[in-house]
């Protein structure tokens, strides 16, 4: 969520948070194609961050 406050200054943390779930709710409503995309993206970015070239033994 930093990312979207950083382009995103002027709005509140509070109006972030419903712009949140509206998006959340237009990707329900959509086919399960594109909504799984995006809910399917973040999740192994996470495990896979420190397992970087920097750390090859992890």
């Amino acid at each position: 969520m930093t990312g979207t406050d950083t382009h995103r200054g002027t709005l509140r943390s509070g109006d972030t948070h419903l712009l949140a779930q509206a998006r959340v709710r237009a990707l329900a409503t959509r086919p399960t194609g594109p909504f799984r995309v995006t809910t399917a993206a973040p999740v192994p970015a996470r495990p896979a961050s420190p397992a970087r070239p920097d750390f090859p033994h992890l």
